[in-house]
């Protein structure tokens, strides 16, 4: 229910998505299991490199992570 940043009020918001990094899901809701945690960061890594290439990549991690 938050979005992966925090907006702070007077910052354009887009500068913020731009040049920050998402803030690691467990630290916003620390009951997340990990390996999904994991699997949601990854996908919203700064760099392109690190992200999962494909929506079939991105797929195949989260059915892992939730035994699917």
């Amino acid at each position: 229910g938050r979005p992966p940043g925090d907006f702070p009020k007077g910052v354009d918001p887009l500068s913020v998505v731009l040049d920050g990094d998402a803030i690691p899901l467990r630290k916003r809701d620390g009951s997340i299991p990990k390996p999904l945690a994991q699997v949601i960061d990854r996908a919203l890594a700064k760099k392109v490199k690190d992200r999962y290439q494909d929506a079939d990549e991105f797929k195949r991690a989260l059915a892992a992570c939730v035994g699917a």
